[in-house]
């Protein structure tokens, strides 16, 4: 009987002497930074270093350099990872900086559910890296209040940006509610935080190709040459980020609000217009007069634009004079085409309590600009 029990206690020491051995195994192993000599300036000569280390168990895991003037550089901090093989590139870019030529010393370090922490360091250098950051010299947004509604009028915003150095630029509009997430705030689910990206304009790429130093021009439609809604009205960030081939990164914001936005529709059927003279001189001015009827209808109301009313019908005497210089010359006009059955289609927002329209007189026969007009 004492035989058995001295067995048992035999086999539970050798049981709790293997446990710590277990429990001791390395949490952080084969860990290298390769090569330890890096030179990124997009030569495609070492221009990374390659970071590689493995882990036993789940852990958190922090990587940062040390310059020797003790300045700390954070590359990852505190993620969390799974037992595995890990490796990474990295460019000497840290926050969208490349750390100036120097040696560093390198750490990563690991630390697991029960606290237990390791940690593995060596050496880097960086030498003859890109001297140069990216900068944006200039940037504008115009108009800073868009009426993105098909009547002509402020239905495009253009961005301006310059930059220092060849890099690849992009621009995008996101709803300021977002405050830069890709996800909705609590509360408001059905809010699109999608970064829209915004395209160069097709004259600025004939005369400057995409990514060179200097001006280029983004042009913004919220949708309206393809006959899509616009986004919701309200206040929207637009944001140029710059990258040059290193990986270095320069950010600016601006704003953009929407205002009226929309796809409504307002139809002229049957409009008879009458002309005090076929011919004038330079300067001198005609008259139009018109009695028209006035369907209108809204695909899509801003708030404003429904709390004016979604829809009327009416007949209303339109008249205009269209002077060839002078004060209003310069006012915004957008064209229309008369159909064989004389009605035209114009695009208004949704239309107010009473209508009144102007009409600028026919470049031609079959044609007709509309100035202005609510319906």
């Amino acid at each position: 009987m004492s035989l058995r029990i001295l067995a048992g206690h035999a086999v539970a020491l050798v049981v709790l002497a293997l446990l710590p051995a277990c429990g001791s195994r390395e949490l952080l192993s084969n860990v290298s930074f390769s090569p330890e000599i890096i030179s990124p300036n997009a030569d495609g000569n070492s221009d990374v270093t390659h970071i590689s280390y493995d882990l036993s168990r789940n852990a958190i895991v922090s990587i940062w350099l040390e310059s020797s003037g003790g300045d700390r550089y954070t590359f990852r901090d505190a993620r969390p990872r799974s037992a595995g093989e890990y490796g990474v590139q990295f460019s000497g870019v840290i926050d969208g900086r490349l750390l100036p030529n120097g040696e560093y010393r390198w750490i990563v370090e690991a630390t697991d559910g029960a606290g237990q922490t390791q940690a593995v360091d060596g050496r880097l250098a960086i030498s003859g890296g890109e001297s140069t950051a990216p900068q944006i010299t200039g940037f504008g947004v115009y108009p800073p209040l868009f009426t993105p509604n098909r009547d002509g009028i402020s239905d495009r915003a253009t961005i301006n940006v310059s930059l220092n150095k060849p890099a690849s630029l992009y621009v995008t509009l996101q709803n300021a509610l977002c405050a830069g997430s890709a996800f909705p705030p609590e509360g408001q689910s059905d809010l699109d935080c999608t970064p829209y990206p915004v395209s160069e304009k097709a004259s600025t790429r004939e005369a400057r190709k995409p990514g060179e130093a200097g001006l280029h021009e983004f042009d913004y439609d919220a949708g309206v040459d393809l006959g899509a809604d616009p986004p919701p009205d309200g206040d929207y960030v637009v944001t140029a980020r710059a990258e040059d081939a290193v990986g270095q990164v320069a950010v600016v914001t601006g704003t953009l609000a929407i205002v009226d936005g929309g796809v409504p529709r307002a139809e002229i059927v049957d409009g008879e217009v009458s002309f005090s003279a076929r011919s004038l001189l330079i300067g001198a001015r005609r008259r139009a007069t018109s009695t028209i009827s006035i369907r209108t209808s809204t695909c899509r109301a801003s708030p404003r634009s429904r709390a004016r009313g979604a829809s009327a019908s009416t007949s209303i005497p339109a008249s205009a004079t269209t002077p060839s210089a002078g004060p209003s010359a310069g006012r915004k006009t957008s064209s229309w085409r008369r159909s064989k059955a004389r009605s035209i289609t114009i695009f208004r927002p949704a239309p107010a309590p009473r209508s009144r329209a102007a009409f600028a007189l026919p470049t031609s026969r079959s044609g007709i600009r509309l100035i202005s007009g609510l319906a």
